[in-house]
């Protein structure tokens, strides 16, 4: 009988904390899931808008929900993926720890909006570097980001480029540049959180060295081309 009862105890707890989980991670997604309807856009890549809009929404709720927890995935300056490679830092939890603390000092910003010539000018970058294996932001051409932007509209105000490479999954893509390991400007972690930013395009690919890459362009805004 004792056992019974500390089992439906448990088991209630755990539903309880479960629920509560769930809670915490509930997200207006008629606000913020801005891409879903889009044509243009793998399922992969709306769910990238969706994450970096959550972020935008409550930098520090989405501090404690899902980077605080990813502390424990350090080892020195290893970075443990669960079912996939490791990954080698540059600073280890350092820069993660100083992520954890801007964003908790952070205030909401407005959420991004797709647009489908920023999301043109990124395949561009995506497939040259598939082919090439290059990293960086200069196109096989010698193009800038905002050349590209300006192939397929005209971007206006402010504009900037991000890359994710050898990941796959949503959150680790988004944890990356986010963290921006390595990078003394933060310059990925300060375009996911630039308050003039209101348009963004997306593509993801394959990359030979690094398996997986996501280019991310951003713009104050953006004029697209009629054609």
């Amino acid at each position: 009988m004792n056992r019974l009862v500390v089992s439906v105890a448990l088991c209630c707890i755990l539903i309880g904390a479960f629920a509560t989980a769930h809670a915490k991670e509930t997200w207006n997604k008629t606000l913020l899931d801005t891409a879903r309807g889009v044509s243009y856009l793998s399922a992969t890549e709306k769910d990238v808008v969706f994450e970096i809009n959550k972020l935008r929404s409550a930098p520090g709720r989405y501090a404690d929900l899902y980077l605080v927890p990813k502390k424990g995935n350090y080892s020195g300056k290893l970075y443990r993926r669960l079912g996939q490679v490791d990954i080698l830092t540059v600073e280890g939890v350092r820069a993660l720890e100083e992520c954890i603390s801007q964003l908790k000092k952070s205030k909401a910003i407005n959420p991004l909006f797709p647009s489908r010539g920023l999301s043109r000018a990124a395949k561009d970058h995506a497939t040259d570097q598939a082919e090439t294996g290059g990293i960086g932001h200069t196109g096989k051409d010698g193009s800038s980001a905002e050349v590209r932007m300006n192939r397929y509209g005209k971007w206006e105000k402010v504009s900037g480029e991000n890359i994710s490479y050898g990941h796959n999954l949503v959150q680790e893509i988004v944890f990356q540049m986010l963290v921006d390991d390595g990078v003394s400007s933060r310059g990925h972690r300060r375009s996911l959180m630039h308050p003039a930013f209101r348009f963004i395009g997306l593509a993801t690919g394959s990359h030979p060295k690094y398996d997986y890459l996501c280019v991310v362009n951003f713009a104050g805004e953006y004029r697209e081309n009629n054609s």
